[in-house]
């Protein structure tokens, strides 16, 4: 999972990214890409990999990329543009950071935001008008088929845009979306509002949140946030008591990214490696096996589920069995978050 975070000069973004990965952002001022990996905490993993005696541990990942400060006017720069967008290209996710301080600053933050994202779709219509352009050439010359097709989706993409409307309020089939993947859609990407607040108010944050009126928004302190992250793991806990905080902004971040992109996870163990996997909720046991391995999808026969709280009340898998907590699933199966998965395949 990549997600990109963005936002106006002075915004905290940067101070954010460095929460969320613990490495130094960009210096003030430079126009370039800064990208950090972060991998989640899993208790679910570690107790999997116990009841399996791993070897070893890969819990999912999460890259950040902290992309340039955006103005107004800025992505009509050329320079400013191709560094952004070749920053954003390949991210699942957008952190719109809004600074909101002081008093009567949210407002201005999600001024600030809306602004951005209107550079956004300005953006995304330029490049549709530009492939739209091409297509015309193309088709004059007698090209038909899928460029057909493409040109009278860009058209509908590029009616929504010069209306203001952001392309992730279009519905797209799957064959549409497969002509899409080769554009930076920066309006299209799901964006979580990050509402950067001062220290004094975080007694009050949620209130804040809901007062802005600011949609899928996540008030912290990235101030606060970056003592959190310097501090060691086992000190964490009461510190966030002391501030009154429930969660870090590393955690909050990445359940809420989570839940916008319909994300689940489930796990595959064996001696040698307990590991867990990003999947869209909804998906089958046939796309999970090609998550893990394209080889496993092609060659499928079945599944072994076993549900994660099924594992708490035995020693082993013969024991799990025994209780018939091993279930055989075809290729249709929804896979539910937490299932531990074997599949069998043969190519």
């Amino acid at each position: 999972m990549q997600v990109g975070i963005v936002g106006p000069q002075g915004s905290g973004k940067s101070t954010l990214f460095q929460c969320l990965t613990g490495l130094e952002a960009a210096a003030s001022g430079k126009v370039e890409i800064i990208r950090g990996i972060a991998q989640t905490r899993d208790e679910r993993l570690e107790l999997i990999a116990n009841f399996y005696n791993s070897r070893k541990t890969t819990p999912t990942t999460v890259e950040y990329v902290d992309a340039p400060p955006v103005e107004a006017g800025g992505l009509k720069r050329d320079s400013f543009r191709a560094i952004f967008l070749r920053g954003l290209e390949q991210t699942d996710a957008l952190l719109m950071v809004i600074p909101a301080f002081l008093p009567g600053q949210i407002e201005k933050g999600a001024e600030t935001a809306r602004d951005i994202q209107t550079e956004f779709i300005l953006c995304d219509l330029e490049s549709v008008e530009k492939r739209l352009s091409k297509i015309d050439r193309d088709l004059q010359r007698g090209v038909k088929g899928e460029i057909d097709r493409e040109g009278k989706l860009l058209m509908r993409c590029k009616d929504a845009l010069e209306n203001e409307k952001p392309l992730i309020e279009l519905d797209f089939s799957p064959a549409e979306d497969k002509l899409t993947r080769g554009f930076t859609f920066l309006s299209r990407k799901p964006i979580l509002n990050i509402l950067n607040i001062a220290e004094e108010n975080l007694a009050v944050s949620e209130d804040l949140a809901r007062e802005s009126g600011i949609e899928n928004a996540v008030p912290l302190c990235a101030a606060v946030e970056a003592e959190i992250a310097a501090l060691p793991d086992e000190d964490i806990p009461a510190f966030l008591l002391e501030m009154g905080i429930r969660q870090s902004a590393r955690e909050k971040v990445l359940a809420k990214t989570r839940d916008m992109l319909e994300l689940i996870t489930f796990y595959t163990a064996a001696d040698n490696e307990a590991r867990a996997w990003n999947l869209k909720r909804g998906s089958t046991a046939l796309q999970a096996a090609g998550v893990v391995h394209t080889d496993m999808e092609r060659g499928f026969i079945r599944a072994e589920v076993i549900h994660f709280d099924d594992l708490k009340p035995v020693d082993s898998i013969t024991e799990l069995r025994a209780q018939g907590a091993v279930h055989i699933q075809g290729k249709e199966y929804i896979v539910a978050d937490g299932d531990l998965m074997l599949f069998r395949f043969n190519v």
